[in-house]
């Protein structure tokens, strides 16, 4: 048996609790709620129907914003970094500094 992530939303017909599994994060065996649960986690459950057992509805986490079909994987690209201002100073490796939030702004050509 898979190990997985579970987040636990009220049914919208009965209001028993069910459970929405995901892999697409730790997969810890980890239950969140909606509103604690990581992003990664919400777009791998999202727009997926699953049927409730308790009551017999069917039932699917939905965002306005990413109607279906949604594309499941993001559409990766490579692109340039520039060097960050400010280097790590812990180690002689080349890492991304920790308190640096990468950003668009971070690329050498715009997308």
């Amino acid at each position: 048996m898979g190990m997985f992530d579970s987040v636990m939303v009220p049914c919208p017909a009965c209001g028993k609790l069910m459970d929405f599994q995901s892999k697409a994060w730790d997969c810890d065996m980890l239950t969140f709620q909606l509103e604690n649960a990581p992003p990664e986690i919400l777009m791998d459950i999202m727009n997926e129907p699953k049927f409730h057992q308790a009551c017999g509805q069917w039932v699917a986490l939905v965002d306005p914003a990413f109607p279906p079909p949604y594309l499941p994987r993001p559409n990766l690209r490579v692109a340039k970094v520039r060097a960050p201002d400010k280097p790590n100073e812990n180690s002689n490796d080349k890492w991304w500094p920790y308190d640096l939030d990468f950003t668009f702004d971070d690329l050498e050509e715009p997308l």
